[in-house]
């Protein structure tokens, strides 16, 4: 027996067949990272510069690491997405030809997954797409006397992204036909802003008008007629409006209510929440006229005014009712529904 205690130290080493190296790497709009705290990753995941890396066994082994297992053992890099309120993370692909995208043959892991491989190199990505409900189709279309000289017609784009960084996103130049000009864009045949927000599924339209000053066409009178909202307010529509002019309805003494522009698709423009029971005049002008509401028609020049059309909006039309009144025999009974709140009634003999 030796005279003392013996230390005996056991070392090995792993079998080189049975592992396999699984790197991380990011992709663009994301970065990779160990955490801290609880979820701290443990010292086998490797840091690389801005990569990482795990060894695990091999698949084909009952030990194997499952890409379940791997996640289990927090041996997966945190990921952080850079713009989250567009794109969210939404699992990992094996990036078998390295280039940082995920092709068509490349499918994100599942939990059975396994690892067997070592030519290639095994190299994980996360996942990175864009956030359902964040981003929005729409299309655009030129109207008549207007060429397209460069763009896409299609985009998907972010719901928050106005018209003007829409169409510049798409790159959209255009040329308009010699005495025509630049009406503007239209979505579903409402006139749309450069700084309003795009609409999911809305086609935006340009428009192009007749230049007046070329076409000579002096402003006219038009036919408009008044009628009642189911409200009980009151309606104005004008009737053979075009773009390149404006429609300017006033009160009884030229004072103006409402500005609104024709345009070239649709030939009628409407005036809503009028009183009841209250005439009104339509003028049409020159686009180049400047005016707005609480100014005075007398400033527009007799030139660039048609002469007034005239025009009520009744107090009664569809919206009344005569019937036997039930607590006076021999008596009727006149219901307003709806009424004008902004209206007393009288029944006048």
């Amino acid at each position: 027996m030796p005279p003392q205690d013996i230390d005996i130290k056991y070392t090995y080493t792993r079998d080189a067949s049975k592992w396999v190296r699984v790197t991380f790497k990011t992709v663009d709009g994301a970065t990779l990272g160990r955490s801290t705290g609880l979820t701290a990753r443990p010292a086998d995941l490797v840091t690389s510069g801005s990569d990482f890396y795990v060894d695990v066994l091999k698949g084909g082994d009952a030990r194997s690491y499952t890409w379940e297992k791997i996640k289990d053992k927090n041996l997966v890099p945190e990921v952080t997405v850079t713009d989250n309120n567009y794109y969210t993370h939404d699992g990992w692909f094996i990036d078998s030809n390295d280039n940082g995208i995920k092709e068509d043959n490349e499918n994100l892991l599942t939990d059975d997954a396994t690892f067997s491989s070592t030519v290639p190199p095994i190299v994980v990505r996360p996942n990175i797409v864009k956030t359902p409900g964040a981003w929005f189709d729409i299309k655009f279309e030129v109207g008549d006397h207007i060429t397209q000289n460069s763009g896409v017609n299609t985009l998907n784009t972010r719901a928050t992204e106005t018209l003007a960084s829409a169409i510049a996103a798409a790159g959209i130049t255009y040329t308009i036909e010699q005495n025509y000009l630049d009406d503007g864009w239209y979505m579903f045949g409402n006139a749309a802003t450069l700084a309003d927000n795009v609409q999911n599924g809305a086609t935006y339209k340009l428009e192009a008008k007749p230049d007046p000053s070329v076409f000579g066409l002096a402003p006219s009178a038009k036919q408009a007629e008044g009628s009642l909202l189911p409200n009980g307010r009151g309606r104005v529509t004008v009737y053979d409006t075009k773009p390149g002019y404006k429609y300017v309805l006033t009160d009884r003494d030229g004072n103006v209510v409402n500005v609104k522009p024709g345009n070239a698709l649709e030939n009628t423009v409407v005036f809503d929440n009028l009183q009841a029971g209250t005439q009104y005049k339509v003028y049409e002008v020159s686009e180049s006229v400047t005016i707005a509401p609480g100014a005075s028609i007398n400033s527009v020049p007799a030139g660039d005014k048609s002469d007034p059309t005239r025009v009520t909006v009744p107090v009664l039309d569809n919206n009344y009712s005569v019937t036997p009144d039930p607590n006076n025999d021999g008596k009727t009974k006149i219901t307003i529904n709806p009424a004008d709140p902004t209206l007393e009634y009288a029944l006048v003999r």
